[in-house]
């Protein structure tokens, strides 16, 4: 658990991971490039978590993850002086954070806030064809490729035949996205 809002060591395992609550923020330090911290939320339901970061380095980032009870990414972004990382979960359950790979050994914080939203982004895993998420037409989703090897599916039921058409917005002009 969390003294005040301040991380305590040792959290660098799911097991050893800092209970923080929904709207909290909390103060973490990355003590070298391999310490990694670990932070569980607690879902009551499905639905969505998102983070608010705030770093002091334009010049380093640090890895910050959402992963399951089983370590499994569900979203991750590098992020810097400041950023945003969200993710929709299918079921209750614990989540953590995991904030790790940085050479920046100054004080970060984030805010973590909890909703029952769902629908509106990707469920991981949704990495095989038995796991995609099912959408219905005219449905706008988002998603995350948060590595290279994510691969990310999703389902249409159709009640006939007929044409099926895809739009699609990108983020980064220099990804290469294969539908």
């Amino acid at each position: 658990s969390t003294t005040g809002a301040r991380e305590t060591e040792p959290n660098d395992t799911i097991l050893t991971a800092d209970t923080i609550t929904s709207g909290q923020s909390i103060k973490g330090q990355s003590s070298s490039y391999s310490d990694i911290d670990y932070y569980k939320v607690v879902m009551s339901s499905a639905g969505t978590l998102s983070l608010s970061w705030t770093g002091d380095s334009d010049s380093y980032d640090h890895d910050v993850a959402f992963v399951d009870a089983s370590g499994n990414v569900l979203a991750e972004k590098e992020l810097y002086s400041s950023g945003t990382l969200v993710n929709e979960v299918a079921s209750a359950g614990s989540y953590y954070v995991r904030v790790e790979d940085s050479f920046d050994d100054d004080d970060y914080a984030f805010t973590v806030t909890s909703s029952s939203t769902t629908g509106a982004r990707e469920t991981e895993p949704n990495n095989t064809i038995a796991t995609a998420d099912t959408i219905t037409s005219g449905q706008s989703i988002k998603g995350q490729s948060s590595s290279y090897s994510d691969i990310d599916y999703y389902k249409v039921v159709m009640s006939s035949a007929g044409t099926l058409s895809l739009s699609w917005t990108g983020d980064n002009a220099v990804s290469y996205t294969h539908l």
